[in-house]
């Protein structure tokens, strides 16, 4: 005989609609399966926390192949579909097999072990699952040998996990760079809101952000966002005469698990950069400010050597990058420092464009 409480195991990925899963019977073909059919024949179908089907059934089944209670088999029809009622559906045939040895007097099996993530007043965590597969067995003077099995589920206390922010900016390249995690992977990013537009992952594109995800080593996830310094829905406050703080202000709302519950986390990453700059190498970086009456373009400014031109600018600011040796850069001595001078103008508009200028708007800007 075979043992009695071993069973075939059958996990599949979708939803489970009904009958989605249907045993076949070597000589009358495919069987319908009702939940009379299933308690005669010892067959189970439920679903796991994603929502995917799982058939189990006995090696003693009403439609298993017995070869000399060494090696059993079962084939199974399911069908797949996008639609909840299996319109449109296919089927596939999948032939399961079995095969048992003598089995210790005492056994217990423990199947893969997981963790789901779950939602708790607002509170992202994760709770830990297994499904207990118990088989105790006896003797008595009765029944000689008695084995009685049990599939348990066991799930842990939902233990709270509040998400980090990790920042990494890049203060040289006037970018935030910031990291949310770490995630399960059941965790899916929904909506990112820098300033008053929630943006969703695609959306960012477009308004010059960049959104992607980072996998961890222990199979967790972080989801990372990079926004210039210089994007209009950042704050910008001169603290000091010399430096500017940059406040990057960012709601995320991601959805948790497989009820795909909403989760909000608000994040704020400050940085102060000096707007004056000089690195070891010798690179200058200076971040200048439009400060004159009436206002002028930044983007028009130059250094004394007129081909140096911002690396980046907008109508506020000027952005320049360049080595203390060229750009007409002038350096002096002072006792045991070496001062390096360069000069930010700007080219006036003037009327007439041709002869002596005699009429222009434009302010100085040195």
């Amino acid at each position: 005989m075979g043992a009695i409480g071993a069973q075939f195991t059958y996990v599949g990925m979708g939803e489970v609609a009904q009958d989605p899963i249907q045993p076949t019977d070597p000589y009358q073909g495919t069987v319908l399966l009702d939940e009379m059919l299933a308690a005669r024949c010892g067959y189970v179908l439920s679903e796991d926390v994603w929502g995917n089907p799982i058939f189990r059934a006995s090696v003693l089944g009403c439609h298993v192949t017995n070869e000399a209670d060494q090696l059993f088999s079962l084939t199974v029809n399911i069908k797949v579909s996008s639609y909840p009622n299996l319109r449109r559906a296919t089927t596939y045939m999948y032939p399961m097999y079995c095969t048992y040895s003598q089995w210790a007097p005492r056994e217990i099996v423990c199947e893969e072990n997981y963790m789901e993530s779950s939602i708790s007043n607002g509170i992202y965590g994760v709770i830990y699952s297994i499904n207990l597969f118990l088989e105790h067995v006896w003797t008595d003077a009765d029944w000689n040998m008695t084995k009685y099995t049990v599939f348990k589920p066991i799930t842990a206390p939902f233990m709270p996990r509040i998400p980090r922010i990790i920042d990494k900016t890049l203060q040289e390249k006037r970018i935030f760079e910031v990291a949310l995690g770490p995630f399960l992977p059941d965790v899916s990013l929904v909506t990112i809101t820098v300033g008053n537009m929630p943006l969703t992952p695609r959306e960012t594109e477009y308004h010059g952000y960049k959104v992607y995800e980072t996998p961890f080593p222990n199979g967790t996830k972080g989801f990372n966002l990079e926004v210039s310094f210089d994007d209009p829905n950042v704050l910008k406050e001169y603290v000091n005469r010399n430096e500017t703080k940059y406040t990057l202000r960012v709601n995320y709302t991601l959805n948790v698990g497989p009820e795909m519950k909403p989760y909000h986390h608000s994040a704020e990453v400050e940085c102060v950069v000096a707007d004056i700059v000089c690195y070891p190498n010798g690179t200058i970086i200076i971040s200048a400010k439009m400060r004159t009456v009436p206002s002028i373009d930044m983007r028009k400014t130059k250094l004394k050597d007129s081909t140096c031109k911002p690396e980046e600018s907008n109508d506020r600011r000027a952005f320049f990058k360049f080595h203390v040796t060229t750009c007409g850069t002038s350096q002096r001595f002072e006792g045991n420092r070496i001062i390096y001078e360069n000069e930010i103008s700007y080219d006036k508009e003037t009327l007439p464009a041709r002869g002596p200028p005699t009429i222009t708007r434009d302010p100085d800007y040195r």
